[in-house]
């Protein structure tokens, strides 16, 4: 699917089929723009937990002999106030993403820091992005989840944080929306950046591209916009060239699973995982991220970082994730086991 030229999810981390990233790819590991609090009806309760036990830890350590997590991976595992939004993959932008078979992740423990995407992770992903799948499970799951965890459950999606809190309704936890540039906080404040020019003219290019390619979906969510091309990926190449041109200034771009994004540089889902760890109910945590998608891999890395690790949802492919689980229905039975515990 990819071709020599085009990005993964940063430059920095390039995939084996994806070659050198062209211009635009971003660094989105920039230093973060200035973000602004915006107050939310109804907070989201929560308490303080105490840290989990060793054992916690040693049952990760045994699953990671090579020492992927903690230390090695470029920062402290136990670190907590004062943790940079930087992402630790910095640290190593040249190294490949590993390819191997991955194994199931172990048994899910309640001290643990829950984190998920939700579309191909939770639900199955939908023909367009209004879609809403057959998310019906999600409010309740969520719900009986979260408290079974303490409330250290946030969900981190590509989706608008709005649009996540449709989906949930009535249930109410935090949240990380557009990949991480919104975060709805445990007292029900969001924070998201300000309006961008950049973002402004690429909006006019994207949607006036769209326009004129039927079957292209053009999806704008306010600080993050895409072209999805999956009803047509014969315009693969042209979507990808349109996405180039719209991007400029403070934005970088990036490929999902038959979508091309464009968003500002310095966020993501690793850096909305590393500052809700930073929190409570998260702080103290072994963190754990379920994704399915590239962008995704931003997560893994810090969870794997923190002293956690990911899950990987889907076929095979090389990631940062430390186990895989084949599917929506398998993610869910593996959740089952922690409401049973």
């Amino acid at each position: 699917m990819f071709s020599r030229n085009r990005p993964g999810l940063h430059a920095e981390r390039r995939l084996p089929s994806q070659g050198h990233a062209g211009r635009g790819a971003g660094d989105f590991f920039s230093p973060p723009r200035r973000l602004h609090a915006v107050a939310m009806p109804g907070g989201v309760p929560h308490g303080s937990f105490p840290r989990p036990p060793a054992t916690g830890r040693d049952r990760l350590r045994r699953h990671d002999p090579a020492g992927a997590c903690g230390r090695d991976a470029g920062v402290a595992p136990d670190a907590a106030a004062g943790h940079s939004l930087r992402s630790p993959v910095e640290k190593d932008r040249r190294e490949p993403l590993p390819m191997s078979s991955l194994p199931a992740p172990p048994a899910p423990a309640p001290e643990w820091a829950w984190f998920s995407d939700i579309d191909g992770t939770l639900i199955e992903l939908a023909d367009t992005p209004a879609s809403l799948g057959n998310a019906r499970h999600l409010p309740g799951l969520l719900t009986a989840l979260s408290g079974r965890v303490g409330g250290a459950l946030a969900l981190v999606s590509g989706r608008p944080v709005a649009n996540v809190l449709r989906l949930i309704a009535p249930c109410r936890i935090p949240v990380a929306g557009c990949h991480g540039l919104e975060r709805l906080l445990p007292d029900g404040s969001l924070i998201r950046p300000p309006a961008s020019s950049d973002l402004d003219r690429a909006r006019r290019i994207l949607a006036a591209f769209a326009a004129d390619h039927p079957g292209v979906v053009f999806e704008d969510k306010d600080v993050v916009l895409g072209l999805h091309f999956r009803k047509v990926p014969q315009l693969e190449a042209a979507c990808r060239a349109a996405v180039e041109q719209a991007t400029s200034g403070n934005l970088g771009w990036f490929a999902g699973k038959m979508v091309f994004e464009v968003k500002p540089r310095g966020l993501d889902k690793g850096t909305a995982i590393q500052a809700f760890l930073d929190q409570t109910p998260f702080r103290g945590r072994l963190p754990v991220f379920l994704g399915d998608d590239l962008p995704d891999e931003a997560g893994f890395e810090v969870a794997r970082a923190r002293g956690g690790f990911g899950v990987l949802v889907g076929e095979p492919r090389p990631t940062r994730a430390l186990y895989r689980l084949e599917s929506v229905p398998a993610v869910l039975a593996w959740l089952s086991t922690l409401q049973a515990l």
